[in-house]
């Protein structure tokens, strides 16, 4: 009984939300849906790329200092800059190789 309730509640949720908030979100997002849908898909997948590679390139404005916190030595291969670029390829390459 508890549940039957639960769900006419959270269907009135969702008609009240459809019918009062759908048609501003849509009055206010339509024209910017409308120019995303004619663009081209390289352009998103050149915006995602595009947010990688800032993300990689702010991390070399990190301290050096904090880098290497807690590691017993500064070896190269400790340094998180690094394994973080090495993290992200993957990632890249998923919107670079597969539209």
């Amino acid at each position: 009984m508890k549940v039957a309730v639960l769900d006419r509640a959270l269907e009135a949720a969702k008609q009240g939300l459809t019918h009062y908030l759908v048609p501003p979100m849509k009055a206010v997002l339509g024209p910017l849906d409308r120019l995303l849908d004619s663009a081209p898909s390289w352009v998103g997948q050149a915006c995602a790329v595009s947010l990688f590679v800032i993300v990689g390139l702010s991390l070399f404005a990190l301290k050096h200092e904090y880098v290497y916190q807690g590691a017993p030595d500064q070896s190269r291969w400790r340094d998180l800059r690094i394994w973080a670029w090495l993290a992200m390829i993957p990632f890249v390459a998923v919107y670079i190789f597969f539209r």
